[in-house]
């Protein structure tokens, strides 16, 4: 398990580092389609990531209601933070809404796409 944890960790980072040098492309060249706060959401992706499919991954080696009912659990914790997060900031930033929102879906597809792909990919391994 550990070694898939690293495996996941070293792969996210790779993942927030593509996702960060396209963000920068984006403020160098699009100035007009760049908001500073978006930096921050990758990174908070990149963590909330690294945290979920860490309790999933301890999770798989239990019971398999155990996981299942996990799995929902942090699919849905997941969604509350996200959804925490996003409120948040448009409340305090009602100017830049749609930019917000169109970047922080495209991340969170992103992320949840590999999450899910990786997590499959381990549990296979696992069997």
């Amino acid at each position: 398990m550990q070694s898939n944890l690293k495996k996941f960790i070293f792969k996210i980072l790779i993942v927030v580092a593509i996702i960060a040098l396209i963000t920068i492309a984006l403020a160098i060249f699009f100035k007009e389609l760049y908001l500073s706060i978006f930096p921050f959401v990758v990174l908070f992706f990149g963590i909330v990531s690294i945290v979920v499919h860490s309790v999933l991954l301890k999770s798989s080696e239990r019971k398999a209601n155990y996981f299942i009912n996990n799995f929902m659990i942090s699919t849905i914790s997941k969604m509350f933070i996200y959804l925490g997060f996003a409120g948040i900031y448009l409340f305090f930033d009602k100017e830049n809404q749609p930019l917000f929102i169109i970047f922080f879906m495209i991340n969170y597809f992103i992320f949840s796409t590999f999450e899910i792909k990786t997590l499959l990919n381990d549990l296979r391994e696992k069997k």
